[in-house]
C-alpha cells in the first residue's frame, strides 16, 4: 500500500495538499495511515487535510463504535499538526 501511495503522491507538485483519502481507513487494509503518510512525506513533501477531529493531542477518524474508528496519538509520529479553530489557525 505504501509504495502505491508514494507513486501517486510523487505525481503531485511538492507541498501539495491532499484530501479525500478516507478509503485508506477501511479496516480490511490494516494500515497505520499516519505512519504511511509520514514516511511518504519524507521523500515527497505534502500536507493533509485531516478528515476527522483533533482532540487533546490525538487525531480521531470516524465515530467510536464504527469499524473504521481510529485514534492516533500524534506524539508517536514525526508530524506537525496545524489546527484551524473558529477565528483562524492556532
Amino acid at each position: 500500500m505504501k509504495s502505491v501511495v508514494q507513486k501517486l503522491v510523487q505525481k503531485f507538485p511538492p507541498c501539495s495538499v491532499l484530501s479525500d483519502f478516507d478509503v485508506l481507513f477501511h479496516p480490511a487494509y490494516q494500515v497505520d495511515v499516519i505512519q504511511m503518510f509520514a514516511d511518504v512525506c519524507k521523500v515527497h513533501p505534502f500536507a493533509l487535510l485531516w478528515p476527522g477531529r483533533f482532540d487533546d493531542g490525538v487525531l480521531i477518524y470516524a465515530e467510536c463504535g464504527r469499524p473504521d474508528y481510529k485514534v492516533f496519538d500524534i506524539s508517536k509520529y514525526d508530524i506537525t499538526c496545524v489546527v484551524q479553530k473558529a477565528g483562524g489557525f492556532h
